[in-house]
């Protein structure tokens, strides 16, 4: 039972490559991820004064500063101009929601920092991602900052909400009587969540030198700003912020980064960001299980 954790993650991404029409379901996501926030928010106490915190500029950085340039300028040279867009817009997305819903399975995390970094970046992005492509591209891009704040808002203090209201005295008996039932019910949104966003890869990704060499370097974003991040917690910090930091540094919003390139660029751009789906799982069930202790 250890391991069910990376089963469900990897059994997931499987489900939904081989069966695409789940695509179908992709407009539930931020609903389903909701409901595995709100379980997680009533099992964890954040005190939101600590949120704001100075190891954000180590995530910043590497999203906004280090990692674009060294993959749009040197790794990706000789790419199709179209991939070279999509990896670059997938190296400067800001950090996704899944370290919220997965900090729980990984002793020694900084749950504060997690939630810091999310609003923070996501927040940031709106800023940063558009000046940075056009620093490294030249291109000028429409990021859909009203849309992203409003959901990014709602992902967050619906559930919250939602989680205070489970608190209450008023449910008090109520919630000890389902609280053995949160587990399986996580796990099975968990997987349906994976299947969902991972549905549908294989059918838009045509296989050739060129591909591969884009796949290598899509995963490799996911686990170089992830092992960055954990040697600038090595020289700084102690381990639950190093863990954070590793954590929160690897896992990336596609979805922010593949509406930007469908709006903005040619279909093969958003190649990279569909990938991205499966790699911020992938190394997700890594970092999980390297730090699983």
């Amino acid at each position: 039972m250890q391991y069910l954790i990376y089963l469900i993650i990897i059994g997931g991404m499987g489900f939904g490559i081989l069966i695409p029409e789940l695509n179908i379901a992709k407009p539930a996501i931020p609903y389903l991820i909701g409901l595995l926030l709100a379980v997680n928010f009533y099992e964890i106490e954040f005190k939101w004064k600590r949120f704001l915190r100075w190891e954000l500029v180590i995530t910043l950085s590497l999203s906004a500063l280090i990692i674009p340039p060294i993959y749009y300028l040197l790794l990706s040279k000789g790419l199709l101009p179209e991939y070279r867009i999509g990896l670059l817009l997938t190296a400067v997305a800001p950090s996704g929601v899944m370290p919220l819903v997965l900090g729980r399975f990984i002793p020694k995390i900084d749950n504060n920092l997690i939630l810091g970094n999310f609003l923070v970046t996501t927040f940031g992005s709106i800023l940063y991602l558009p000046a940075v492509v056009r620093w490294l591209a030249g291109e000028t891009i429409d990021v859909p900052a009203s849309q992203l704040l409003i959901k990014t808002a709602l992902m967050i203090l619906l559930p919250y909400g939602l989680s205070l209201i489970m608190k209450s005295r008023l449910l008090t008996n109520f919630m000890s009587r389902i609280k053995a039932s949160f587990k399986p019910i996580f796990l099975l949104l968990l997987f349906i969540i994976c299947a969902v966003a991972t549905s549908g890869v294989s059918h838009q990704i045509l296989w050739n030198i060129g591909m591969v060499r884009l796949v290598i370097l899509v995963f490799s974003v996911y686990l170089i700003q992830g092992g960055l991040a954990y040697l600038a917690g090595s020289l700084f910090w102690d381990q639950p912020i190093r863990r954070t930091l590793t954590l929160i540094s690897s896992s990336r919003n596609n979805q922010i980064t593949l509406g930007i390139a469908v709006i903005n660029f040619a279909p093969a751009t958003a190649i990279p960001c569909i990938l991205g789906f499966i790699f911020h799982h992938v190394t997700n069930a890594i970092w999980l299980y390297l730090f699983r202790k």
